[in-house]
């Protein structure tokens, strides 16, 4: 789907990825999947993203973002994050698999259950305003490291 806009321009993602030369891309896509039991589709829409991008942007290096995990204050019914800390772990095996790093954002966002920590949750699925700076700092932090040879991964 076009759905994307670049320059004015509406484009499939892997275009705008061509056309702004970018020599790094940091990716998250799948949380919403999971609600919907499609693990499986998850990977299958990694994998043509992927070679989507690759075949237009072969040097581009493709940096994996792990999904987070939800809020909920009633803890007994975490099963959820129990399934996105699974899929977390299948996701790095795959980044690895495909010669893609991995970076684990729910370290950094999560509380001591293992929720969204509740200073970051807007509504109990995505992050509010503090929750998204946080993140930006993450991914800041972590470029800055791979600059200087470093990793998080």
């Amino acid at each position: 789907y076009k759905n994307i806009y670049f320059q004015g321009k509406e484009m499939h993602f892997e275009d705008i990825v061509a056309k702004s030369g970018i020599k790094k891309l940091y990716i998250m896509i799948g949380q919403n999947d999971l609600s919907s039991n499609a693990n499986p589709i998850v990977f299958d829409n990694w994998r043509l993203l992927l070679d989507r991008i690759w075949e237009q942007s072969p040097d581009v290096e493709i940096v994996i973002q792990s999904c987070i995990p939800e809020y909920d204050a009633e803890i007994w019914r975490d099963d959820k994050n129990a399934m996105i800390a699974e899929h977390n772990v299948e996701l790095r095996q795959f980044a690895a698999e495909n010669n893609c790093k991995f970076i684990d954002l729910c370290y950094y966002v999560q509380d001591h259950y293992g929720r969204m920590a509740k200073p970051y949750s807007q509504d109990h699925y995505h992050m509010n305003e503090d929750g998204c700076i946080n993140w930006m700092k993450i991914l800041r932090f972590y470029a800055q490291l791979e600059n200087k040879g470093g990793t998080l991964a």
